[in-house]
């Protein structure tokens, strides 16, 4: 067979098979054809693995570096010529001894040896012309096989490739679908094509189906929040938000949304991806901290203002006891006073006596100047003592209106009281405040006593007294202040009405002024808890009403309606 043809029959071969049994058949057919006992064919293929396929195999054999070192030292490329003859040789762990051996080297490029091709027998030597045609053959399947290692190499290449990709899919499937996270993708128009199962358990949906294809807006509560994550998300390619899913029956689920944009080559929006995050038991456990936090805060303001609260009762009470105390101190000093006062009148009159009967007597001329004298200084005396006797009297008044004011002999429970007496008395306490800035009208009706806690009632008629006469002295007019305290009965209950002619209450505060610490005053003029401390004592603890008339300019009255019967439950 001429040198062309057993080529052609080669390169035939080969393009048949494109596995790497094709080696096999060519290292077969050389055997055939040159009467040769065996054939091989060792390469090296790019990523540095070393490969022997020799006749009579069945499969391809990788060797060891140690293996292809015997190969390279048997051949000695180095030191002879190429092709070469050697022998006695055999290939390494496979092969039998043969005495005569040819072989030739594969380059896959000049210089770029690639492996090497060898044939051997033992009953004949080799011929040149035999050599110079395994030289050629060497050529032929060099390239072939340089050409077939690359494609193996992208086959392999592509082949990881697609199990890289396979693998990423796999995995990115499974975070898709583990995720407890909301994770969904929509095209370029915003219409949803895929939704993981954590996204289908929450909105209450059974298939992706029922989803795919529908406008990601009508998976939320406020659709406009969609408008304005999306021109965030144009302009940097990216955008995280707050919003609201409607979920299973009609749940809403409170998120933290993060969308991405894919686009193409061109900059053309190919997808939309989107993992929410659903922050609702986050939400709901900060509503709670906050509504506890706003429980607290009125709790705390409670406490201040019942504080407060129990402290201007306390400043009352202590008023109270003040003038109970003084009402004490005074009745002592004021029984010797009236004592000596009368004894006083005593003698007065008993010196009286004695004048008139010298007078009767008889008085010589020259006397009558000093019975004159006499007669006139007792004059003065009873003179003195009737205005003694209206001083000591006062006195015995005011003693008795502190005592009425303070009822410490009442305690905390509800007793007969006299309102008339009880208004009397507060007058005299808070007279020093009214006595330089108004007068007092007083209009008390022929009422009834009523069951009711005195000691705090007449903290009410104190507090609204002096609250009418600051107010008259804060407007400065140039007409004096007037007062007018009027008491009546009608239908079951004592009416008390405490009107003054001051500024009034403006429309803008009128609703303001029983809240505790409410206060138009200046500092130290109140710390606006009279009002407050008055309402309660009327409302809560007396179950009357307290009603407040007033005008811009036209001054301000106090109804207090109490019935006369105690309410049936009261809270100390």
């Amino acid at each position: 067979m001429s040198p062309e043809k057993l080529l052609l029959q080669l390169v035939i071969l080969y393009a048949k098979d494109t596995t790497e049994h094709a080696d096999i058949q060519v290292a077969n057919e050389l055997c055939r054809l040159l009467k040769a006992k065996t054939a091989a064919i060792f390469f090296k293929d790019l990523s540095g693995m070393y490969h022997l396929r020799f006749s009579g195999s069945l499969y391809s054999i990788k060797l060891s570096s140690t293996h292809w070192k015997e190969v390279e030292a048997a051949l000695s490329v180095a030191h002879c010529e190429d092709p070469c003859s050697f022998g006695p040789w055999k290939i390494p762990v496979f092969g039998e001894e043969e005495t005569y051996w040819i072989g030739c080297s594969l380059f896959s490029a000049p210089s770029a040896l690639q492996g090497y091709i060898v044939l051997g027998r033992s009953d004949t030597p080799w011929d040149e012309r035999t050599l110079a045609l395994l030289q050629e053959i060497a050529k032929t399947i060099a390239t072939i096989i340089a050409i077939r290692v690359k494609l193996n190499v992208s086959e392999y290449e592509k082949k990881k490739l697609i199990d890289r990709l396979a693998f990423n899919e796999r995995r990115l499937k499974n975070l898709f679908d583990a995720s407890p996270n909301i994770i969904y993708t929509c095209d370029a128009d915003d219409y949803i094509t895929s939704l993981n199962p954590a996204g289908l358990k929450a909105l209450g949906i059974t298939s992706q189906e029922e989803v795919v294809g529908r406008p990601f807006k009508e998976l939320l509560y406020n659709p406009e929040d969609r408008n304005i994550a999306f021109k965030h998300l144009l302009s940097t390619g990216t955008s995280t938000y707050e919003t609201i899913l409607k979920g299973k029956n009609e749940r809403l689920i409170y998120c933290m949304e993060s969308i991405a944009v894919l686009r193409d080559e061109n900059g053309k929006i190919r997808e939309l991806q989107g993992i929410i995050n659903d922050i609702t038991e986050r939400i709901e456990k900060e509503r709670e901290l906050w509504r506890t936090n706003l429980e607290l805060s009125e709790l705390n303001s409670k406490l201040q203002k019942t504080h407060e609260l129990m402290v201007q009762q306390e400043k009352l009470a202590s008023i109270g006891q003040l003038a109970a105390g003084v009402a004490h101190e005074i009745n002592n000093p004021l029984g010797f006073l009236k004592s000596n006062h009368s004894v006083m009148e005593k003698y007065v009159s008993k010196a009286e006596t004695l004048l008139q009967k010298i007078a009767d007597s008889g008085i010589p001329e020259a006397s009558k100047p000093i019975m004159e004298q006499l007669v006139k200084q007792i004059d003065k005396m009873k003179e003195i003592l009737i205005e003694s006797t209206e001083g000591y009297e006062r006195i015995i008044r005011i003693v008795a209106d502190l005592k009425t004011f303070s009822r410490l002999d009442q305690g905390e429970g509800f007793a007969e009281y006299d309102l008339n007496a009880g208004i009397e008395s507060t007058l005299v306490v808070a007279w020093n405040e009214i006595k330089y800035v108004a007068d007092v009208e007083k209009q008390l009706g022929n009422i009834p006593k009523i069951m009711a806690r005195g000691n705090e009632l007449n903290q009410v008629w104190l507090n609204l007294l002096v609250n009418a006469a600051q107010a008259i002295e804060g407007a400065k007019k140039e007409v004096r202040g007037r007062i007018i305290i009027k008491t009546w009965e009608e239908k079951g209950y004592v009416m008390v009405s405490i009107k003054d002619n001051g500024p009034g209450i403006p429309e803008s505060i009128r609703k303001k002024i029983f809240d505790p610490f409410f206060t138009t005053k200046e500092p130290g003029k109140g710390t606006g808890l009279g009002l407050s401390i008055s309402y309660n004592i009327i409302v809560e603890n007396h179950k009357g009403q307290i009603i407040v008339n007033t005008e811009p300019g036209q001054g301000t009255e106090f109804v207090v309606i109490l019935p006369l019967s105690p309410p049936k439950k009261v809270d100390n």
